[in-house]
């Protein structure tokens, strides 16, 4: 029905099997599953077009391919001038942007969006969780502030926020 395919190789009794099962890649619904902290919520979200920035290479990559198995379009910067250039291009419709990045600030960075006209969304990316930070993130232009750890829930449920459709 998938047009999946299985396999199985053995040398013979006592030598092991291999089994091999292919299943093509499927395109995911756009209906995630979201645990909140009250109860399961079905988030719905259309596919977003998302800019990830953060110094932390690995960290970005791994996010990146997580909304993309969800359908969004990512793209990613790694310091805050190329997240500017990068940022004012694609206009998403959110920007996540770490706050510690190797060149300028990500408060410096909401700040020179702003001036330039992004109205997208922008949520902080940090590991800075206390109520002086989040007060700083939004003085900055941040419209929301997730703290890292995060989980892709976290991102979803943002993202669902933001267009309004959490049911």
């Amino acid at each position: 029905m998938h047009n999946d395919t299985i396999g199985l190789q053995s040398e013979g009794p006592g030598t092991g099997s291999v089994f091999t099962a292919y299943i093509p890649r499927q395109k995911l619904p756009l209906v995630a599953q979201v645990e909140s902290a009250s109860a399961k919520q079905t988030v719905v979200t259309k596919p977003s077009r998302i800019v990830i920035v953060d110094d932390n290479e690995a960290s970005v990559i791994g996010l990146k391919k997580l909304l993309e198995h969800h359908n969004h379009i990512v793209d990613v910067a790694f310091n805050g001038l190329d997240a500017i250039s990068m940022t004012l291009a694609a206009q998403p419709d959110i920007l996540l942007l770490d706050i510690s990045l190797s060149d300028i600030n990500g408060f410096e960075v909401a700040r020179r969006l702003h001036t330039a006209g992004f109205t997208g969304a922008i949520a902080a990316l940090t590991g800075y969780g206390q109520r002086g930070d989040r007060e700083e993130s939004e003085l900055a232009g941040f419209n929301h502030h997730l703290v890292e750890p995060i989980e892709v829930s976290d991102v979803l449920s943002l993202l669902a926020k933001t267009e309004g459709k959490i049911v």
